[in-house]
C-alpha cells in the first residue's frame, strides 16, 4: 500500500457516528485538514450517495467514498476510518465497518492504488481485521503484511 498517502495522521480509529453522512464527513477530516481536498469535496461525496445511491459500499463492511476530482481535490490522498458500530448505507453490503476516503486528482493517478487495496481487500477477513487493530500504525502494517 502506498504508505506516503495513508499516513498514521490519515487513519481515525474506533470513531463513533449517527449516521453514513456523518461517518463520511468524519472519515474526511484528516483529508480537509491536510489541504487534499476542500469542503466542497467533503459535501460532494455525501451527495454522491444521496443521489446515486450507496454504490460506495463495495463488499461487505467496506466502504470507498469518493467523488469527482473537479469537486474540490487539491492532491492525491488516501484516509481511513473505523466504526466502534457499524453503520447502515442502505446498502446489500451493510453494516459499515471500515471506510476509506480517496481524493484523486485526475481519472488515471489513483489507479495503482486502486489495484494495491483491491488486492488487499481481496483477502480473506481483512476487514474484520482492519476494524479491530488499535493503532493507526498496526493498519499501516496489517495493509502492508496483507499484500505481500
Amino acid at each position: 500500500m502506498q504508505t506516503t498517502l495513508l499516513t498514521k495522521e490519515n487513519i481515525l480509529l474506533q470513531q463513533d457516528s449517527t449516521s453514513w453522512q456523518e461517518a463520511i464527513k468524519k472519515a474526511a477530516q484528516p483529508l480537509l485538514k491536510n489541504g487534499s481536498v476542500t469542503k466542497q469535496y467533503v459535501e460532494a461525496m455525501v451527495q454522491s450517495v444521496l443521489d446515486a445511491g450507496p454504490y460506495i459500499v463495495l463488499m461487505p463492511g467496506f466502504a470507498l467514498a469518493h467523488a469527482r476530482s473537479e469537486d474540490g481535490v487539491c492532491r492525491l490522498g488516501l484516509s481511513a476510518m473505523t466504526l466502534n458500530t457499524p453503520i447502515s448505507f442502505g446498502s446489500p453490503n451493510d453494516p459499515v465497518k471500515v471506510i476509506f476516503c480517496l481524493a484523486a486528482i485526475d481519472p488515471t493517478s489513483h489507479l495503482e492504488l486502486m489495484g494495491e487495496l483491491a488486492e488487499v481487500l481481496a483477502r480473506d477477513n481483512i476487514i474484520d481485521r482492519l476494524a479491530n487493530v488499535q493503532t493507526p500504525e498496526a493498519f499501516i502494517k496489517l495493509l502492508e503484511e496483507t499484500r505481500s
